[in-house]
């Protein structure tokens, strides 16, 4: 039984499989201060990676990450998704974790980006109560250069994600996008708070994505979505649209009334 395990400070590279693998039954462990992936001790790309996972996660209440500098796991040139939270088959568990304040697809220097496969951070196979980023300083998580999206929720329950960023620097200007949309939801995923986070320049289907498979109880509340690919008029363009159409019929029907006769 690992149970209150800490994990810090490693540099893992060249693994065929996951970096960081937290199994079923192995709670309350912390993973920070980490680089996984295509990341030198020095803080420069290798020409190594690590084929899946970067980090795993199929236990409950442990934190991957934290709000400082020195928590941050920084993940870059992963197989598949940088970090994963997920039951492990029939066996469920994997429920009330925190990943705040990791870097996807960035190099120490916060400028220098890697592209990952898969999905940034994933919550999976009916999860239960997670949390991805916060609305505190240092909370949210920074991802670019994905392969997938840059969080995935699929058959997730009750998730909460905030403050992360998506697809471009601090600044908001740079293109540092990812290849589908910035947040997605799909399989049923229900009760999910989606707030706060910024999507900016995604390749295809839009910056915040609720598929025709996604579930109820889902609210989204000041997100900033914008420079992202929206071929199908998804969630992102008709957050912006819709609040200027119902505005422009408001103002219709008032001039008909004479509500401007006076003014």
């Amino acid at each position: 039984n690992a149970d209150g395990s800490t994990i810090r400070g490693f540099v893992l590279t060249n693994f065929a499989s996951s970096g960081i693998v937290i199994l079923n039954g192995s709670d309350g462990n912390t993973v920070a201060g980490n680089y996984l992936g295509s990341i030198g001790a020095n803080g420069q790309t290798t020409g190594t990676t690590i084929g899946t996972y970067g980090i795993l996660v199929q236990g409950a209440n442990n934190t991957i990450g934290g709000n400082t500098a020195a928590d941050r796991n920084l993940l870059a040139g992963t197989g598949l998704d940088a970090i994963r939270i997920s039951n492990n088959g029939s066996n469920l568990g994997a429920d009330n974790n925190t990943v705040q304040g990791n870097w996807v697809g960035l190099l120490p220097d916060g400028v220098t980006t890697v592209a990952s496969g898969g999905t940034g951070i994933t919550a999976y196979s009916n999860t239960q109560n997670n949390r991805i980023g916060g609305l505190g300083a240092g909370e949210g998580n920074w991802i670019v250069r994905t392969h997938n999206s840059g969080i995935a929720l699929t058959g997730a329950q009750g998730t909460v994600v905030q403050g992360n960023r998506m697809g471009t620097d601090l600044a908001g200007t740079a293109d540092f996008g990812l290849n589908q949309s910035g947040i997605y939801l799909d399989g049923g995923t229900s009760n999910s708070l989606i707030q706060g986070n910024v999507s900016a320049f995604s390749k295809s289907e839009g910056g915040i994505v609720l598929a025709s498979t996604a579930g109820t109880g889902n609210s989204l509340l000041g997100n900033v979505v914008y420079s992202n690919f929206v071929a199908n008029l998804p969630l992102a363009a008709a957050i912006t649209v819709i609040p200027i159409v119902v505005m422009v019929i408001y103002l219709l029907i008032a001039r008909r009334f004479g509500a401007f006769e006076h003014v």
